[in-house]
């Protein structure tokens, strides 16, 4: 049997549920003007966020396409970047997107 990228994808969300240790990078999210999530998956994180009251600029940042593509789906209203840490430099607070 061949998994396709979009079925690991939606394979990992089921894997990786909400735990504990993400209440914790809530609340720092929950705190800041604009966020930016360096390897944000599927946007679990931001879609809380968003869900959550936060009215700022929201972006994630993944090499990984077809996660983003379920990151889109969750959270339209936010950034979402195909890329590495390396690559964040458009992610400039000065700059209002």
């Amino acid at each position: 049997m061949t998994y396709s990228d979009a079925d690991a994808a939606a394979l990992y969300d089921v894997i990786n549920t909400w735990g504990s240790s993400d209440d914790f990078y809530l609340s720092h999210v929950m705190g800041a003007s604009s966020v930016l999530d360096v390897g944000c998956g599927t946007g679990l994180l931001l879609e809380r966020a968003r869900a959550d009251g936060h009215t700022g600029r929201l972006a994630g940042i993944d090499p990984d396409v077809a996660m983003l593509e379920r990151a889109r789906r969750r959270v339209p209203d936010a950034e979402w970047v195909e890329g590495k840490a390396v690559d964040i430099a458009w992610f400039d607070e000065s700059t209002s997107r």
